[in-house]
């Protein structure tokens, strides 16, 4: 029986509107749906357990794919560029988003990240403008560079217990007016890691 779906064996598919995942399916490769143009909505089965690296980016009609409870891991890119996507819920057995997992989704609001991710990568959030409401679980151990870059619809952020490392990850939040940071001890930060941020902004850090 079939238990994935082949790298790129739909990209570029641009006149593809939708298509039915069978259940079965655990693994959706690399550049699977890669820039289907058309696709507005995706459900994908429980059996899946993976997604790999621009597996759905660059799908410009995407604006709702409702993804599985068992999915552990989301690659870099997966779905980077999806512009009219609105809304992503995460389930809770995801540990792994790939660096730019949602770059450029410019009109994604809300992102609960899953308690069991230590990290949060490279791009992973950026340019996502319209983004407002972050939640950061107490797993994450690092922010990494640029991964909430240019998302200039967020005001507030909390970083939570046990973040040890926050790299330059707010370039360009030009909204960006408080950081509150619950970790016991204040984490290691780029020397400059809080540059090109508005001049008001108020970062609460542990008191000594």
């Amino acid at each position: 029986s079939v238990t994935s779906i082949g790298a790129s064996a739909f990209s570029y598919c641009i006149n593809l509107s939708s298509i039915n995942i069978p259940d079965g399916i655990i693994s959706i490769k690399d550049r699977t749906f890669y820039y289907c143009k058309k696709i507005s909505s995706i459900d994908l089965p429980n059996s899946v357990t993976s997604i790999g690296g621009y597996a759905f980016a660059s799908c410009e009609s995407l604006t709702n794919i409702e993804l599985p409870n068992d999915l552990t891991s989301i690659g870099e890119y997966a779905f980077a560029s999806c512009t009219n996507l609105t809304n992503i819920e995460l389930p809770n057995k995801v540990t792994s988003i790939g660096n730019s997992a949602f770059k450029d989704c410019t009109k994604l609001v809300d992102v609960e990240i899953p308690d069991g991710v230590t990290c949060i990568g490279k791009h992973t959030f950026a340019g996502c403008k319209l983004l407002s409401n972050v939640y950061i679980p107490n797993s994450v151990t690092s922010i990494e560079n640029y991964s909430f870059s240019g998302c200039t619809s967020l005001s507030s952020i909390d970083i939570p217990d046990n973040v040890a490392s926050i790299g330059y990850a707010f370039d360009g939040c030009s909204n960006l007016k408080n950081i509150n940071c619950y970790a016991e001890e204040v984490p290691e930060t780029n020397i400059d890691a809080f540059d090109d941020l508005p001049n008001d902004l108020i970062i609460k850090v542990p008191s000594a």
